[in-house]
């Protein structure tokens, strides 16, 4: 008796010898064969997913995962990709800690709006003493400003009390005065020398429009203040090195958090609370009456404070909080919210008790964030500003820092073609990846997976092959670099709207699929272990260990015999085990 027949039959638990054979009534042998077909076959696929289903999930989650990595790296510039377009170059350790954008042509937006002249900071003042006015306009708010020329004062004075009077106004503008030797020393594009004063607005302001204007006296007018210039062509092609930054941040107050059903401890009558931030600073007051709840209380402090000022945000925040009465449980508690609404550079908000303190210490109220200024440094350059992104290249860049690092990042401006053309490459490697993992993989995937995957390109074939994506062997895809600028140059509104039109854009379709997949986890694609089963016979369930060592011994007698399962199992006789003596 062969080996081979040796090794089966004891896999199916039959005598290794003797003169038995197996034998099945010709009327049910073609029933039964496709029975035990079927039975191997599942036997077959049961252990192929035993032994690979894991591997294959996790494959299929890195798949998925850099297929999403290459999708949102992917952007579509300001300005046309092939008339000076300009796109920061992704980088993904970057990414985590700075948020980096082009500005389109035209819309430059520059932190410093006014440059003054130089002057010699310690000779007298070229003004008569007196009470000087001047006004400024930023976007549709107005303020008015006042300062008083003494006698004695030198040029540097009357630089600094103008810079004083405009950094403690409301408006979002900063004025500094800076001094440099030589010209753009100090500042890139300033070409004064000696003292000059700075006149900027803050880069997270809605509003960028500065005008200035004398209202009594000639005071701007002998600072001699000018316009500084804002360019109109395209971002530099530039590598920066970002060395260190923190983000910039409000200060921010929270109370404790209260049931808002139970009764207040807060003492009946009226209360007050004062504010100090910057320069500005004020009070607030509310009532309490003798059957407030702490919904009442809440609700007064913050109407009150709101309505008292414009310097920072005032609510009531709902928050979880353990319930008193039932172990283990929470219910829905309250508390105040209070921000600082855009603080300008060194502005912290502070809060005191205007009267006996009673109320604020019963509120709870405490710092929940100090706030602090944005820093960054840049090649060679360090940035303070207020909370708020910073300018780079005479505002055509714009960089915001979102989380605190001291490692150096690259960052890079690019050519926006090259950079499309080196991310649409990663997107088109990304999916062959995920869909070759699909394909050969697809008798353990649920029914037309990968299918699934290719289906937006089929729906955008036509407009997809003239933005250069074409169809490869084995459904793979492939870019051709000419005919993607060659489609750039042609058309680049179908380019962009096949890419990345919000209904039915290609990547944005594939994008879809992918967060959803993921969100629901990759176990979702494949098929149900369960589903394996033999209608006949049930699913193949090994209990023991003699049991499992059969399974196993099958499984290497077919996969190593190169004949046919037909052949193997000897259908031709109408045996399916001939033992002979």
């Amino acid at each position: 008796m062969s080996d081979w027949k040796v090794v089966t039959n004891r896999a199916l638990g039959l005598p290794e010898t003797g003169d038995t054979s197996l034998t099945l009534p010709s009327a049910v042998a073609p029933a039964a064969k496709d029975g035990w077909q079927e039975r191997f076959e599942n036997a077959r696929l049961d252990a192929l997913f035993r032994l690979t289903g894991s591997s294959l999930s996790h494959r299929l989650k890195t798949g998925l995962e850099s297929f999403r990595n290459s999708l949102e790296s992917f952007e579509w510039p300001k300005d046309n990709p092939v008339f000076g377009g300009r796109l920061v170059r992704p980088d993904k350790a970057r990414a985590e800690h700075v948020a980096a954008d082009v500005r389109a042509q035209g819309q430059a937006q520059r932190y410093y709006k006014f440059f003054s002249s130089g002057v010699d900071a310690e000779a007298p003042v070229g003004l008569e003493s007196g009470d000087y006015r001047f006004a400024a306009r930023l976007g549709g708010d107005s303020e008015a400003y006042s300062l008083t020329v003494e006698d004695g004062w030198t040029e540097g004075d009357l630089l600094n009390g103008v810079a004083e009077a405009l950094n403690a106004g409301s408006l979002q503008v900063q004025a500094e005065v800076v001094r440099q030797d030589a010209p753009k020393t100090a500042v890139p594009d300033l070409n004064a020398t000696g003292t000059s004063l700075l006149i900027a607005v803050n880069g997270a302001s809605p509003e960028q429009a500065l005008t200035l204007a004398d209202t009594r006296g000639g005071l701007l007018r002998h600072v001699d203040l000018s316009a500084v210039n804002v360019p109109t062509d395209p971002a530099s092609l530039h590598e920066y090195t970002l060395f260190s930054g923190s983000p910039g941040k409000p200060t921010a107050f929270v109370s404790t958090t209260f049931d808002p059903g139970a009764a207040t401890n807060i003492s009946e009558g009226s209360h007050t609370v004062n504010w100090a931030m910057g320069e500005s600073s004020g009070s607030f007051s509310f009532s309490v009456n003798e059957d407030d709840t702490w919904k009442d209380v809440l609700g007064k402090v913050a109407d009150a404070a709101g309505a008292a000022q414009n310097r920072f945000s005032a609510g009531v925040r709902t928050y979880d909080m353990p319930s008193e009465l039932v172990a283990g449980e929470t219910i829905e508690g309250a508390g105040l919210y209070f921000e600082a609404l855009s603080p300008k550079l060194g502005d912290r908000l502070s809060l005191t008790a205007g009267d006996s303190g009673g109320a604020m210490e019963a509120l709870g109220l405490r710092t929940a964030q100090p706030g602090r200024d944005s820093e960054l440094h840049v090649d060679g350059d360090r940035f303070t500003r207020a909370v708020g992104p910073v300018d780079l290249d005479y505002g055509r860049v714009s960089v915001e820092v979102e989380q605190g690092f001291s490692e150096a990042l690259p960052m890079a401006v690019v050519d926006s073609m090259e950079q499309m053309q080196h991310s649409l490459s990663d997107i088109v490697t990304s999916f062959n990846a995920v869909y070759s993992v699909m394909r050969d993989n697809a008798e353990l995937l649920r029914e037309d997976v990968g299918e699934t995957w290719r289906e937006p390109y089929e729906l955008h074939d036509a407009d997809a092959r003239f933005a250069g994506l074409q169809e490869g062997t084995d459904g793979l895809l492939w870019l051709s670099h000419d005919d993607f600028y060659t489609a750039l140059g042609a058309d680049a509104e179908r380019v962009q709207s096949t890419l990345l039109d919000d209904e039915d854009g290609l990547l944005p379709e594939w994008m879809r699929l992918t967060t959803d997949a993921l969100d629901a986890g990759v176990d979702s694609l494949l098929i149900n272990p369960e589903s394996i089963t033999d209608p006949i016979y049930g699913k193949p369930s090994p209990r023991t260990e003699l049991e499992l060592e059969r399974d196993s011994q099958l499984l290497d007698v077919v996969e190593s015999d190169e004949r046919s399962l037909d052949e193997f199992i000897g259908w031709g006789g109408g045996a399916l085990v001939d033992r002979k003596g």
